[in-house]
């Protein structure tokens, strides 16, 4: 009997049952995703020859757009007098901005708030509302400008392009930068060893750099003016409108 339990067929039977008994234990590993060939092929293939650069193009532009903003501040012992105050003074301004139509007028911040003493007790009342004004036609707003600064105080003035006129330039723009990035494109492919290549995708990207422009004069300067101001001619200025092209194009040899 005991030379049967080490007879080498006997061993390797039993051999073949421990092997066996182990698989059913393998069986959840082996079961794992295991990525093919043929995925990994495609991953490569897709990520394959891709370069990214920008270009860009760029334009000075006048601004041909005027902007100021005008207050009034008041003070008074009642919040009610404030307020109208600050009302009379607004529909004033109203009445002489409706005789320049070709000015944009909006009403801006306004705000009624109690003043205190030493011992928090409210001793008066400051009232202030502003004014917001837009324009293409300067020589109108100087005008507007000067018939408010009677009794208002400007706060800030400068000079941008009109939304009209920056769709304009950034179109052309779009399209110059357009014919830049596939120069830079077509210049590359040598470098590479290249025969052409496919766009994979693109991203427009607008910027401005601002020249020097007009700025109102400080309160105290404004504060010495006499009543009736005169008419302002302004230099505007500039600006730089850049529209950038980010891009990634395939390389196909």
């Amino acid at each position: 009997m005991m030379r049967q339990f080490f007879n080498p067929n006997t061993q390797f039977l039993a051999s073949i049952a421990v092997v066996g008994a182990l698989v059913p234990a393998t069986l959840p590993a082996q079961a794992a995703p295991i990525p093919t060939t043929t995925t990994t092929m495609q991953n490569h293939t897709l990520n394959y020859g891709l370069v990214s650069f920008a270009t860009s193009a760029s334009r000075k532009v006048a601004n041909d757009q005027i902007n100021a903003s005008l207050s009034k501040t008041v003070q008074n012992k009642s919040s009610a007098e404030a307020q109208n105050q600050i009302a009379t003074t607004l529909n004033q301004a109203m009445a002489i901005a409706r005789k320049y139509p070709q000015v944009q007028v909006t009403s801006g911040n306004q705000a009624t708030y109690p003043q205190y003493d030493k011992n928090q007790k409210i001793i008066g009342w400051t009232g202030n509302a502003a004014l917001n004004l837009k324009s293409t036609d300067t020589v109108a707003a100087s005008k507007l400008i000067a018939d408010l600064q009677a009794f208002m105080t400007m706060d800030n003035l400068d000079f941008t392009v009109s939304d009209a006129k920056r769709k304009e330039v950034e179109q052309a723009l779009m399209a110059d930068a357009s014919r830049n990035f596939q120069q830079q494109a077509a210049a590359l492919l040598p470098a590479w060893g290249a025969q052409s290549y496919q766009l994979v995708n693109v991203e427009f990207n607008q910027g401005n750099d601002y020249y020097p422009r007009a700025r109102a004069m400080p309160m105290m300067a404004m504060a010495k003016m006499e009543t009736t101001v005169a008419d302002q001619e302004f230099q505007a200025g500039d600006t730089n409108i850049t529209v950038t092209v980010n891009g990634t194009v395939q390389l196909v040899r």
